[in-house]
């Protein structure tokens, strides 16, 4: 799927984004304090959220040069995984899947806290504010045929007055 921005004349836009890499989630924080100072530090629970963050706002800034909408925003985004070792047989049908093999992607990071990372890189840049988001699908997956590439898929909608 290639990132495209469909600006039509009768106001429907909508950002069609993927983002490769490895889906991290956002929202859970540390605090500890300073060692010289005391002071409480924040920082982002998953080491990987600031550049998987990043990876996203970069794709969406290429892709989406206007103002950010204040139209009301509607979301969809697949999330998806590589499947670990232990899914796959071994030796010489080592590329096939085990009959014990989970259909779906039920295991940590949560799909709520992937969301989160991506809404908040995405907000100011595709739209203003989160909360202008009013409907929004969410779903992780391992690669398939269907969905290649380990990343983030994702398709915001809107009208412009």
């Amino acid at each position: 799927m290639d990132s495209v921005f469909v600006n039509d004349p009768e106001g429907y836009r909508r950002v069609s984004l993927f983002v490769p890499g490895v889906p991290a989630p956002g929202g859970s924080k540390t605090a500890f304090p300073h060692a010289v100072t005391g002071r409480m530090i924040v920082v982002d629970a998953c080491k990987r959220n600031p550049s998987w963050r990043r990876a996203i706002q970069i794709e969406a800034q290429r892709v989406y040069r206007n103002p950010p909408t204040t139209a009301p925003v509607s979301v969809t985004v697949t999330f998806v995984f590589d499947r670990p070792a232990s899914h796959y047989r071994t030796g010489r049908n080592r590329d096939l899947l085990r009959q014990s093999a989970p259909a779906n992607h039920a295991v940590k990071p949560d799909t709520t806290k992937l969301w989160r990372a991506a809404e908040d890189a995405l907000t100011g840049l595709i739209w203003h504010d989160d909360a202008q988001i009013t409907s929004q699908s969410a779903q992780k997956v391992y690669r398939s045929g269907s969905f290649p590439v380990p990343g983030m898929h994702l398709e915001a909608t809107w009208w412009e007055d």
